[in-house]
């Protein structure tokens, strides 16, 4: 995939967005603006690129390759990048032009979209905002967790302040009139950025704190106003979400499911002896995991290591995430195998099947389970496992999966509907994270 400003652009794109990178802006003429984008190889062998010509242009000559890829080979799960530089003739115009990634993808073997600046000959105030040095366009109403805008699952009670820094590309120094948050009274002003920002990408900040006032995942939101002299983006807005949470450990980016056996309700308190039907995710995104009648695992106390976990005593016991998760990278669990007559999942979904166990206790079959997970990286007890041997049963394991492309669950154990490949044995804690 090709991504600008870490947002996805499809091949044969041909609508420019100030928000991937592809609509470059106004620029004042004689002015330079350049940009980044990024190659990622999703599959699983290695992306090559055209060793004479990687990257080319067609169309306004005011656009120019000014970096080539490092590599002309990506390897899987890997990226490279390239920048495109535009320099604004002496004229009010708009420019387009076409970028070509030639490579040996059969499915995108030239990868095509298209790129757009406007050049000007009025001199002007210019505002963008930034959030972890991404872009954060002009309206936008999808937060997100890479930008800042998501401020994720915050503990009810405690606070974090996001930091946004505001940008002035242009040639008049930009007046900042006022900044003002409506929605939720959980989001309030940190501190403010400077009144006037330098002409000339001169830069200042501002900081947003979140304070939820419950937690059981109660979502907040809110959107940020920040009038300004731009008369082209004022006010600049842009909505930003939290979550109250009842037990979380901070904002961890990339983490997606967090489920402890040793505190299955999520809120610290005493794990509860006896058969479960709810373990609560404690990642703060919510998705819990259950199990229907009949089919629940038990709370063993003292099990591991002094600390209580899953118990799974008999075949047909698994949990259902509310949400399916399909962009798996990274994994940790601990776990106690007491059987490996069939094959026990640590991980499944309801039609797929990339974690697909091998017999004998190997972790992943050599046919039925995903490249993306056999050409990863997996660790046993901090060493590196090559898919051989079965892991040792009767002892607590810990097992770490780096994939290189994304994988899917939607349960915790089984494989689709087999009752008979659940787990068998104990399960003291999954940690899943979106990124490798």
């Amino acid at each position: 995939g090709v991504y600008g400003n870490n947002i996805e652009i499809q091949n044969g794109d041909n609508t420019p967005n100030v928000s991937n990178y592809t609509d470059f802006g106004t620029i004042y003429q004689t002015k330079t603006t350049e940009r980044e984008f990024v190659i990622k190889n999703t599959g699983v062998a290695d992306l090559l690129l055209d060793a004479t010509t990687p990257i080319s242009i067609s169309g306004d000559s005011a656009f120019t390759i000014s970096q080539l890829p490092s590599s002309n080979t990506i390897s899987p799960g890997n990226s490279d990048s390239f920048k495109i530089l535009f320099t604004a003739p002496e004229n009010d115009a708009t420019h387009t032009a076409i970028v070509h990634i030639n490579n040996n993808d059969q499915d995108d073997e030239e990868f095509t979209f298209t790129i757009q600046a406007t050049s000007t000959t009025t001199a002007n105030t210019e505002i963008f905002v930034f959030g972890n040095d991404i872009l954060i366009p002009n309206g936008d109403t999808t937060p997100s967790e890479d930008d800042g805008t998501n401020f994720m699952g915050i503990r009810h009670g405690n606070s974090v302040v996001h930091k946004f820094v505001i940008k002035n590309p242009g040639e008049i120094n930009l007046n900042i009139n006022s900044v003002t948050i409506s929605g939720d009274s959980e989001f309030s002003v940190a501190f403010l950025p400077e009144d006037v920002i330098d002409a000339n990408n001169g830069i200042s900040s501002l900081g947003i704190q979140f304070t939820p006032s419950a937690g059981n995942n109660t979502i907040y939101s809110a959107t940020v106003s920040i009038a300004n002299s731009d008369s082209t983006k004022t006010p600049y807005t842009f909505d930003i979400i939290g979550k109250g949470a009842d037990n979380v450990v901070g904002t961890i980016k990339g983490l997606t499911l967090w489920l402890d056996g040793n505190d299955p309700n999520g809120d610290g308190s005493a794990p509860p002896a006896g058969t479960i039907s709810t373990w609560y995710d404690k990642s703060g995104h919510n998705n819990n995991a259950t199990a229907a009648s009949g089919s629940e695992p038990s709370v063993k106390l003292n099990a591991i290591n002094s600390n209580a976990a899953i118990e799974y005593t008999a075949t047909s016991k698994t949990f259902n995430l509310s949400n399916n998760i399909d962009n798996i990278r990274t994994v940790f669990w601990i776990v106690q195998e007491t059987d490996q007559n069939d094959l026990h999942f640590l991980l499944g979904h309801s039609t797929t099947m990339d974690f697909h166990r091998g017999g004998s206790g190997i972790l992943w079959d050599t046919t039925y389970s995903s490249n993306n997970i056999r050409q990863g990286d997996t660790y046993l007890n901090g060493a590196s496992y090559d898919n051989t041997t079965g892991i040792p049963i009767g002892t607590v394991n810990l097992i770490s999966l780096r994939t290189i492309g994304n994988v899917e669950a939607n349960q915790i154990t089984m494989d689709r509907g087999d009752g008979n490949r659940s787990w068998l044995g104990y399960i003291g804690e999954i940690i899943i994270y979106n990124r490798a």
